[in-house]
């Protein structure tokens, strides 16, 4: 996560944290560490998952060939999940990021996609 995304947060007063984690559909309730705290977690650290790598062995007989499909099913299902995940990561800075501005009065960049503020981010329609 960008460091300026931090100092965003940490600068945010709880009507602004409010905001971000209603607009994310996260619970806005808590005291402001922990607004701050469940917008951190929420932007996460995240690392693309590893891809395995069967070995030979495992084609050796029909239930091994079985068992590197399914490890290979579950791999797509994994990242799959894990693009989402930041899909939903990058609509998040988005979202912090023009509520900062909002509070610093920085007029939004004319070329930007952004969302007009105001409801829940719905993931699957930014798409």
């Amino acid at each position: 996560m960008a460091a300026v995304l931090r100092e965003y947060i940490a600068s945010f007063r709880i009507k602004e944290l409010q905001l971000c984690l209603e607009q994310l559909g996260l619970s806005k309730r808590g005291r402001k560490l922990e607004l701050q705290n469940r917008l951190l977690t929420y932007l996460g650290d995240s690392q693309p998952p590893q891809s395995p790598r069967p070995s030979g062995a495992w084609k050796t007989n029909a239930a091994g060939s079985k068992l590197a499909s399914l490890t290979l099913a579950c791999h797509r299902i994994v990242l799959t999940m894990f693009q989402f995940h930041q899909h939903l990561v990058l609509l998040a800075e988005r979202v912090i990021t023009q509520i900062w501005k909002q509070m610093h009065g920085v007029p939004e960049d004319m070329n930007s996609n952004s969302q007009p503020l105001g409801g829940p981010v719905d993931p699957i329609k930014e798409r």
